[in-house]
């Protein structure tokens, strides 16, 4: 089934093929962005961007592991307030928050989802182009013609 990505009304873009074996309660697609994808990408490509970075600002595993487990998520809480990375990443979410995200089937249905991401693949044409028809086959050969490349997430 065909789903459309929408903000504040407006369509984003639309799914493309659904990719196999992601978490339970998740699914992905191929993200196919529309003509007003602009009004969103800023917002997408810096929670991505923060993303990343927030992950290298948690406390290392053995860090974490030499602690009792009462101690570690003060320490953890303690770090990240701390950390200018925590508050990009709440900014970033925000932002993108803001977007009212929602996915709309072809009767403009709404799909209930808790979180939706869109993310920018760094991937050649060749790769993307194997990647899409390893999971269509009849994919058009145009959605992978020149990158950006997205994905598209939903949780459920």
């Amino acid at each position: 089934m065909p789903y459309r990505l929408m903000s504040h009304g407006r369509p984003l873009g639309r799914a493309g093929a659904e990719l196999s074996g992601l978490a339970v309660g998740t699914r992905g697609w191929h993200f196919i962005p529309g003509p007003d994808f602009h009004l969103a990408r800023s917002a997408l490509a810096e929670l991505q961007q923060a993303t990343h970075a927030m992950q290298s600002a948690m406390p290392a595993e053995e860090k974490l592991a030499a602690m009792a487990e009462d101690d570690q998520g003060d320490f953890v809480r303690r770090a990240l307030i701390t950390d200018v990375r925590a508050s990009r990443f709440l900014a970033a979410m925000d932002a993108v928050d803001a977007l009212a995200l929602e996915l709309r089937d072809e009767t403009d249905a709404l799909l209930p989802t808790q979180t939706l991401a869109v993310t920018e693949l760094d991937l050649s044409p060749a790769a993307f182009r194997e990647v899409l028809l390893a999971i269509d086959p009849a994919s058009d050969p145009a959605w992978s013609a020149a990158p950006p490349f997205y994905l598209l997430v939903a949780a459920f």
